[in-house]
């Protein structure tokens, strides 16, 4: 064959058979080819995931070298039976939180059991069964199935891609078990893919394993089919911004303790009308609005309590335009960032959220400080002081800036030292040091390292950073109380190589990630998959995904937006 070098006869994963069918393929099996013609046997212990469809071909070349520039020759499709076709038991049915037996179930973290209904009595030898719930869906590359051995032979556990979730003993061949998706250990905000092997009397698998039925574990979905552009934990004060299948948007009450909506703050009917929720208290919900005309953006402080505006501003268009803004709720203010249309300056805008009227705009450019360098706003609710940072822009990004400190109260702005200007996270932990979440990039044709870094806010002295992982991060939120940084991330690190910007990721099941990291001793305690971590939002929304994680320390519970934006999800940390 023409172009060929170094060739390997490779033995793919089981179900992933072709790389030419799907985006990810590994090859889990291989061994040099040292002639042009000859004959080769493959060991037995290479097709590891047991039943299923496995594919031979030639890596032509480079093999062993980025796997996106491996020249493959056609694959040839196998099956390992395992068991006849025949012998498969049925695919489940599910009773979910409505409605009777189906293919399809729901459950909600506030009412997560469900009937599971099975059989696989018919298959020859089965004396007891067993339940397998698969990966969280959906991956990192849309999909909603993530079993990889279909009519596999045994559980999914290729040492590939991510393996099922959990796995349930049954009692007898066929039956009905009532079941709790929590108690599982099965994740909210997740699709899981479920099905029915059987077991004989040393509960081995026999057989096939069944058809999947599907298991949607909410948190709680968006009244009516609407998408979630933003919201606010805040307790039994929570709020969220939606927009609706009309094309409309509204401000909803929000319970996180039971992803239920409650009534409707206010609203605008105008398809492509647009809300924003920089935060709320206990009593007060700080929103931004723009009409479906577009233009001016007006400043709303809305009395949770009573249901009532308790105070407004506009913001002309061509006079500001809005790029970020937060709450603290120990003082009882609000802060938005503006740029100058005049002259691009940066301009930080404080809220009274007692009385809900805005102030005049504050200059929150330091000395120095090239005019609208600032993206990311943070308060110390310590002491109420806001601190501005520079966000990194989509391509190279190299340098540092200068910390902005805005104190609202004396109205002046001053330098709080210096931090990266490449910032996808910027957070105080309320007790007087600044968090950036940076990756710096000096090459298009490497993977950039995500760097965690403290700035002492009284001294400006930053602290010695900390280096999570080759891969460019999402977002940031931070837990002063407990010194624990949640930093999400697109997906699993993957294997950088020259030539990427990204890290080549070989599980077809990944997901989103989040990192928690102890602020103490630079440590990463753990890593949570199950998330899906894109863009959201409306037209106002600027400043990356600033919000797209919210903390409770209280009780070590997080939110962030689930796939599609169709809900809440809930995380604890």
């Amino acid at each position: 064959m023409a172009g060929t070098d170094a060739p390997q006869l490779v033995l793919s994963g089981v179900g992933h058979w072709n790389p030419a069918l799907g985006p990810v393929f590994s090859a889990a099996w291989h061994q040099a080819l040292t002639a042009t013609a000859g004959t080769v046997t493959i060991p037995a212990s290479a097709f590891d995931g047991g039943g299923g469809i496995y594919g031979i071909g030639i890596a032509q070349s480079g093999f062993g070298g980025n796997p996106q520039f491996t020249a493959y020759s056609e694959f040839a499709p196998i099956r390992v039976g395992g068991a006849a076709a025949g012998d498969r038991a049925a695919a489940p049915l599910i009773t979910g939180a409505a409605g009777g037996p189906t293919h399809a179930a729901e459950v909600t973290r506030t009412a997560p059991r469900f009937t599971l209904r099975y059989d696989a009595g018919a298959v020859p030898g089965a004396r007891s069964a067993e339940v397998e719930f698969s990966a969280p869906a959906p991956t990192v590359n849309g999909s909603l199935n993530t079993f990889s051995n279909a009519n596999g032979s045994g559980l999914d556990n290729d040492g590939i891609n991510t393996p099922s979730t959990v796995h349930r003993t049954l009692p007898a061949a066929a039956g009905s078990v009532r079941l709790d998706a929590l108690a599982l250990g099965l994740s909210t905000s997740q699709v899981y893919d479920v099905r029915v092997l059987a077991l004989d009397r040393a509960r081995k698998v026999v057989g096939q394993a069944s058809a999947l039925s599907t298991l949607s574990v909410d948190d709680g979905p968006a009244p009516g089919g609407s998408t979630v552009l933003s919201f606010a934990a805040a307790g039994p004060h929570s709020v969220a911004a939606l927009r609706t299948t009309a094309g409309g948007t509204e401000i909803r009450r929000y319970d996180p303790a039971t992803g239920v909506y409650g009534a409707v703050l206010t609203s605008d009917s105008g398809a492509g009308s647009d809300y924003e929720v920089l935060g709320a208290t206990a009593d007060r919900a700080l929103l931004v609005h723009r009409s479906a005309a577009g233009g001016d953006v007006r400043v709303e402080t809305w009395n949770t309590v009573t249901g009532a505006l308790a105070g407004s501003g506009e913001l002309p268009a061509d006079t500001y335009t809005f790029v970020v803004g937060r709450v603290d709720a120990a003082h009882e203010r609000g802060a938005l960032l503006l740029r100058s249309a005049a002259d691009n300056s940066d301009l930080v805008l404080p809220v009274d959220l007692t009385s809900g009227t805005p102030g005049a705009p504050i200059p929150a450019d330091p000395a120095g400080v090239p005019a609208g360098t600032y993206s990311l706003l943070d308060f110390d609710s310590s002491t109420g002081v806001v601190y501005l940072a520079k966000g990194a822009p989509a391509f190279l990004c190299l340098g540092g800036v200068t910390v902005a400190r805005v104190d609202l109260a004396a109205r002046t702005v001053t330098g709080a030292g210096s931090t990266s200007g490449c910032s996808h996270g910027f957070a105080s932990d309320g007790a007087g040091t600044l968090y950036n979440l940076s990756a710096t990039s000096i090459s298009t044709k490497i993977v950039p390292g995500s760097v965690l870094t403290g700035l002492d806010e009284s001294t400006g002295v930053q602290g010695d950073p900390t280096a999570l992982r080759q891969e460019v991060p999402v977002a940031l939120a931070v837990d002063g109380v407990h010194k624990v940084a949640v930093v999400s991330y697109s997906g699993p690190a993957g294997t950088a190589y020259f030539g990427s910007q990204q890290g080549l990721v070989l599980d077809n099941n990944a997901t989103g990630q989040l990192v928690l990291v102890d602020l103490t001793s630079g440590t990463v305690l753990r890593t949570v998959n199950g998330f899906s971590m894109g863009s959201h939002g409306g037209p106002l929304v600027h400043g990356g995904e600033m919000n797209s994680l919210q903390l409770d320390p209280a009780t070590r519970t997080g939110w962030t937006y689930a796939a599609y934006d169709g809900q809440i999800q809930q995380f604890s940390y």
